[in-house]
């Protein structure tokens, strides 16, 4: 579905960037970092408050934007790099698990986002709604993940603009929805692929913990560190 009427819509002049099919998005720094390096592309392009690596003229490279945080940016950033030539998005972001089963430095496949933010809802879609990724990438993605001895848990994530609103009562909610993580970007991402015919998946690193009602925090933790290396090189064989 292509409806571009809106107003104000993704834009390109003599310096934008020439984008292939394929394009990543990183939401840490660090990952971007890293998966930058991994994929070696040279070429930096500023993308409002993220940036955006590829190489120019070789569309069968693909680009890697980031950092990338919340529903509302992650998808301003996909509508454009879709109206540069992309067609296939994997978000790679972190979450917190509200399932005990769940911990710091799992890594976790969402087959789907329940909606608790405000972007979907500007591409058809209600908040409580659920939204799914592309089956077809998500099922490389798992292959990708599966092949590097990652197991990568699926589960549902709930997605939401407001972290320091997390609070126990709006945990319980979720956990009897049925999710099993959550994050701020994912449900917009796949309303808007839905909405424009891009094919997004993604995948998350477990970085905290909440299924306690306290928060356990792993942002230094050394296995949380070396899952992620392993993330990153499965999801460059994806391109590789």
């Amino acid at each position: 579905m292509q409806n571009w009427d809106s107003i104000v819509r993704p834009v390109s002049n003599s310096r934008t960037p020439v984008l292939g099919p394929l394009a990543y998005m990183a939401a840490s720094r660090d990952d971007f970092k890293t998966l930058s390096r991994l994929l070696d592309l040279p070429d930096t392009y500023n993308l409002y408050m993220s940036k955006l690596c590829y190489k120019g003229g070789d569309l069968a490279k693909p680009s890697l934007a980031g950092p990338v945080m919340g529903a509302s940016y992650a998808s301003m950033l996909l509508e454009i790099l879709h109206s540069w030539g992309v067609k296939t998005c994997i978000f790679w972001g972190w979450c917190g698990s509200i399932d005990p089963s769940i911990h710091i430095g799992d890594t976790v496949y969402p087959n789907a986002a329940i909606i608790d933010e405000g972007t979907s809802v500007s591409y058809g879609k209600l908040s409580g709604d659920f939204a799914a990724p592309d089956e077809h990438v998500g099922k490389k993605i798992q292959h990708c993940l599966t092949s590097h001895n990652i197991t990568a848990k699926a589960g549902t994530a709930w997605t939401t603009d407001a972290i320091f609103r997390e609070t126990p009562d709006k945990v319980k909610a979720f956990q009897k929805k049925g999710a099993q993580v959550v994050e701020m970007e994912l449900s917009a991402l796949f309303s808007v692929g839905r909405f424009r015919s891009i094919s997004v998946a993604s995948v998350l690193s477990v970085s905290d913990e909440l299924f306690t009602f306290q928060w356990k925090t792993g942002f230094k933790n050394k296995t949380f560190k070396q899952s992620r290396e392993k993330v990153a090189r499965a999801l460059a064989d994806f391109y590789l």
